[in-house]
Order: C-alpha cells, then sequence, then structure tokens
C-alpha cells in the first residue's frame, strides 16, 4: 500500500472513532435528560423529526457529491484517489442507484431508531452540521479542482495551438 492510502485509512478510521464517540456521549445525555418522557407520542414524533432533519441535511449535501463523482471528467483528471465516500457501506465511488439502494433501508432504520430510541436521533441531529458543513467544503474543493483541470487543459490546448501556428495572434490587414 502506499503511503497516501494509508493516511486516507487512518483519517477514515478517525473520523469513524470521531462520530461514534459523538453518538455514544449524544445518546448518552439523551438518555439522562430525556429518560422520564419515554412513552409520550410526542416524545417519539420528536426523534422521528430529529431523524427525518439530520436525514435531509446529510442527503442533500452528498447527492451533488455523488453526481460530480460520476462525471466522466473526474475519472478522466485522475481525482478517485483524492475524492472517495467515507461510508464503508457504500464504497469508494458509488453510482447514484448504489447510494440510493443503500441509503433508503438505512434511512429507514435510522426513522425507526429515532421514532423508538428518540436520544439516538437526537444525537445524530448533533452531529449533522459538521457533516454537513464537511460535505459542502468537499464539494466546492471537487467542483474548483474540476474546473481548474478544465482551465488548465483549455489552456494548455491554446499553447499547442499557437506553437503549431494554428493560431494567428496578429489582426488581420486592411485591404484596400
Amino acid at each position: 500500500m502506499t503511503q497516501k492510502r494509508l493516511e486516507k485509512i487512518i483519517t477514515a478510521c478517525e473520523d469513524f472513532q470521531i462520530r461514534m464517540r459523538h453518538l455514544l456521549i449524544g445518546i448518552g445525555a439523551g438518555h439522562a435528560l430525556t429518560s422520564q418522557y419515554y412513552g409520550e407520542p410526542l416524545y417519539h414524533a420528536s426523534g422521528f423529526l430529529a431523524s427525518a432533519v439530520a436525514l435531509a441535511l446529510d442527503h442533500t449535501s452528498t447527492f451533488p457529491i455523488i453526481k460530480l463523482m460520476n462525471t466522466t471528467e473526474f475519472e478522466q483528471r485522475g481525482l478517485k484517489g483524492m475524492y472517495q465516500e467515507t461510508n464503508p457501506f457504500i464504497g469508494p465511488h458509488p453510482t447514484m442507484k448504489r447510494y440510493i439502494t443503500i441509503a433508503v433501508p438505512d434511512g429507514i432504520i435510522k426513522l425507526a431508531l429515532g421514532c423508538l430510541f428518540p436520544p439516538v436521533s437526537y444525537a445524530f441531529l448533533s452531529f449533522t452540521p459538521v457533516v454537513y458543513l464537511k460535505n459542502r467544503n468537499v464539494r466546492e474543493d471537487l467542483e474548483l479542482s474540476l474546473n481548474a483541470e478544465t482551465i488548465e487543459i483549455e489552456s494548455l490546448d491554446l499553447v499547442e495551438k499557437i506553437k503549431g501556428n494554428k493560431i494567428s495572434l496578429s489582426l488581420p490587414q486592411p485591404t484596400v
């Protein structure tokens, strides 16, 4: 394995550990603060809604990245090694179909857990802004990478045309 690949694996493991730590802290705190409400319909409805909001934020920030990762430019420019999905169940470069086939059952499970055990959904919702901001930053970086590559390729094509005298840089001479 290359050094770069090992660094990505270590970073993914660290991200996973941080997410799990936040999830467990959130569940514990949520349970301690709200356990007396267990069985109340509004309590369970709030857990369902918290899960729904967290899922909506997560998916709306992930969809654009998946779309960009499935463009031909993404693969042609060698960006596969730089950008990967960190969810181990989805895979590093999922298609939209693959993402949806994994995300829908996962979402149903999260909604059910949020309804049955609201502290789980409160914890999920508590770290969703971090996931959203990270996904937004990744999307912006990916868009910049794709655009920078396009500009660079267009510039190189222009230089090649100039070198091959395919483009005249002089102004046309007026005819008399």
